[in-house]
């Protein structure tokens, strides 16, 4: 009973997440933080008032986490460990040169106050996995959490929707003083509702399959009496596309297309037989590199001659510059809008706060050792998911779904900062630790129709 209780409160936390403007405001984020920090402390407490369930670590969790563990505690060392020499930030040196009576700590971070709000959230990402990853060892608090995800995201679509066609510029009440005429829900930024909005779709369209369990598609479907529970999740599906569609952004739209391409392929693959896959994942490959190569072309090609577009060339030019300069070190996290303000070109028309490509903001905060920990620890988390989609034999949509979820949220990256707003990436790392747990066999292989594999 504790152990339900605890697992419903993540879930209903997680369904609240988007509602204060994304969790994007420290006191949303941090209130967010302290409750699932409570929820951490209660878990012990929790997964041991049931004496039949025994979650387990699986020993894949092992790499991942250190890397992870090293790149907190570099940023930590980053921000608060004074240093000598040419490791610390120049201004440091201009401080203590221009203001001898002051005490003045020289430290690699350019803003060493920066940090804490990034490592607090990056603790409370860590969390949300953790939580998942141990109540989703279950498959029906997997499908559960799921249809939370799904169901919240159709009702955040159908609200951005409302306030859209009744011409309303508002946001909770508030005036909207951004993408006046974009459906933007609960969320500020037009292409972090897209984000959402996309991660929902594939969250319905996966139940919708899941229903479905091998009924035909097509006209009949519609007629079939034993496939018509499936049909909510279809329309939901198409609620949360409609919202995306109103947001217009055309990177969340690209990299929707992407996860949506692995959800099919996943799909397609699990319920085909074990001699076909290794041909299956061969087109499948080829099919989503022709799909990338083509995506780039069109987001590229239909952003040149924009401001947005040449000021975005400029500032990644500049980045990489600057990652050049400090490759080992970095300038500490959190310290993007700093030192960006510091170094930006004159070309450039407006001042801005991110790198607009969490790829190369995170190389040029943490440095290049550091970041590649992030992303090998994230590679292997998703990698070992994926093993899951051929190694399981029943469950499998979960997996699927953290895969193709993970595909839309790494497309955007390149284009924006969806992963750092945080309601995005609670709700991406409560998926991806739900299909982590469900990747793993509990049992000897054996044959099952292809209606059971989902």
């Amino acid at each position: 009973m504790l152990r339900r209780a605890h697992f419903w409160l993540l879930a209903v936390a997680l369904a609240l997440a988007p509602l204060p403007l994304g969790l994007n405001r420290p006191l949303a984020w941090t209130a967010f933080g302290i409750i699932i920090g409570l929820l951490l402390l209660l878990w012990p407490f929790a997964s041991a008032s049931d004496a039949d369930w025994k979650p387990k670590v699986h020993r894949s969790l092992l790499a991942p986490g250190l890397l992870l563990l090293a790149a907190f505690l570099w940023g930590i060392f980053q921000a608060y460990i004074p240093v000598s020499g040419d490791w610390s930030y120049p201004i440091w040196h201009m401080t203590a040169t221009s203001l001898p009576d002051e005490a003045v700590v020289p430290v690699i971070a350019a803003d060493p106050y920066a940090a804490f709000g990034t490592l607090f959230r990056w603790a409370l990402y860590a969390g949300v996995f953790w939580l998942a990853y141990q109540h989703c060892q279950s498959a029906r608090r997997a499908a559960s959490l799921l249809n939370v995800i799904a169901i919240a995201g159709t009702l955040y679509s159908l609200y951005g929707l409302a306030i859209w066609l009744t011409g309303s510029q508002s946001i909770l009440g508030m005036e909207k003083w951004a993408y006046a005429g974009d459906v933007t829900s609960t969320f500020v930024n037009k292409n972090h509702f897209a984000t959402f909005a996309g991660i929902s779709m594939l969250c319905c369209m996966a139940l919708f399959m899941r229903r479905l369990r091998g009924e035909p598609l097509g006209w009949r479907l519609f007629a079939n009496r034993r496939a018509r529970p499936a049909l909510p999740y279809l329309a939901a599906a198409t609620i949360c596309f409609l919202a995306l569609l109103g947001s217009g952004s055309r990177g969340g739209l690209l990299a929707t297309i992407v996860g949506s391409a692995v959800l099919v392929a996943g799909i397609f693959i699990v319920s085909r037989s074990p001699e076909k896959r290794p041909r299956l994942l061969l087109w499948c490959g080829a099919a989503f590199t022709l799909f990338i190569v083509a995506g780039c072309w069109y987001l590229i090609a239909g952003q040149i001659g924009m401001t947005d577009s040449q000021d975005r060339v400029r500032i990644y030019d500049t980045v990489l510059r600057l990652i050049t300069e400090r490759p080992l070190l970095g300038y500490g996290l959190g310290s993007f809008p700093v030192v960006f303000a510091q170094n930006r070109p004159v070309t450039v028309n407006q001042v801005w706060g991110e790198a607009h490509n969490t790829y190369l903001e995170l190389l040029l905060e943490l440095g290049i050792p550091a970041a590649l920990a992030v992303f090998a620890a994230a590679a292997l988390l998703i990698i070992r998911t994926g093993r899951g989609v051929l190694e399981r034999r029943r469950a499998r949509i979960f997996p699927v779904v953290a895969l193709s979820t993970s595909a839309l949220v790494i497309a955007h990256a390149f284009v924006d900062f969806s992963l750092q707003i945080p309601a995005i990436s609670v709700i991406w790392l409560s998926l991806l630790g739900a299909g982590f747990a469900q990747s793993f066999s509990t049992r000897q292989k054996r044959k099952q129709p292809a209606d059971e594999r989902l």
